[in-house]
């Protein structure tokens, strides 16, 4: 299970190397290299929005990349990701709540991104975020 500090120490990690070669990282991301990518905890990844909320990178499935997500929502109708980039480029960081499926589990669960906004080395705007499994109230 992730914990709220190890998203966020992988979201400034990823924004940090985005500044300093958007690019490069990019590529790192999108063949989900460690650190990008937790290979002992397979559901800690980064993912990264340009401002129109298209995937531009996305380590757990780089099938996603160059899809646009804006209108796209969870199961309960909720467009976070539209959330997240809105957010992310009025406020810089925050976390965003929605409903996801656990890749190797049945049913739906809560989750949490963390994300970031970061101007990348070639000059574009990113949101880079992560997220996390939140305990379902019983």
């Amino acid at each position: 299970m992730r914990t709220r500090e190890q998203v966020t120490e992988l979201v400034n990690l990823t924004a940090g190397a985005m500044e300093k070669d958007a690019p490069g990282t990019i590529a790192r991301i999108n063949a989900g290299e460690h650190p990008f990518w937790d290979r002992e905890n397979r559901a800690l990844y980064v993912f990264v929005y340009d401002t129109n909320v298209t995937i531009v990178a996305e380590a757990d499935n780089p099938r996603l990349i160059g899809v646009n997500m804006k209108g796209k929502t969870d199961v309960a109708g909720t467009p976070f990701r539209e959330q997240i980039v809105e957010k992310a480029l009025a406020g810089g960081t925050g976390w965003v709540d929605y409903i996801w499926m656990i890749p190797d589990r049945n049913g739906v669960y809560s989750k949490s991104a963390y994300f970031r906004r970061v101007e990348g080395s070639d000059s574009a705007t990113y949101i880079v975020a992560s997220g996390m499994y939140t305990p379902c109230a019983e």
